[in-house]
């Protein structure tokens, strides 16, 4: 489900338009960054990296297109093991009731990627 959601994420950069708010150059970035140095691409530091760019008041959009996507997919993964959820049965859970208001995506992913979930 994790690499879903960093898919996914793909899917809002491209629809949203944000892949190509720098016109085709933010394309060609990208894939030459696929090229070059794949890992470096997908690299953001992990936690430390995310308590590291808040501190230095970095938002969650100026990190690159495959970080962002990443980001999410860590946020997700730390979401669905964290111990909110490993103790309930989210499944269960009123449909009315978000299960990320139930139990919230752990900090310091929360504090990143509240700009584009909200």
């Amino acid at each position: 489900a994790s690499i879903l959601v960093h898919e996914l994420w793909h899917i809002w950069q491209v629809q949203s338009g944000f892949m190509f708010e720098k016109g085709s150059n933010g394309f060609w970035e990208w894939l030459i960054s696929q090229w070059t140095d794949p890992a470096a691409a997908y690299n953001y530091g992990g936690r430390e990296g995310i308590i590291n760019a808040i501190a230095d008041g970095k938002k969650f959009l100026d990190f690159g297109i495959e970080q962002q996507a990443q980001i999410m997919q860590d946020s997700h993964h730390a979401w669905k093991m964290s111990v909110c959820v490993q103790g309930k049965n989210i499944n269960a859970i009123n449909k009315i009731d978000n299960p990320i208001y139930v139990c919230p995506i752990p900090s310091p992913y929360s504090d990143i990627v509240v700009e584009v979930l909200e």
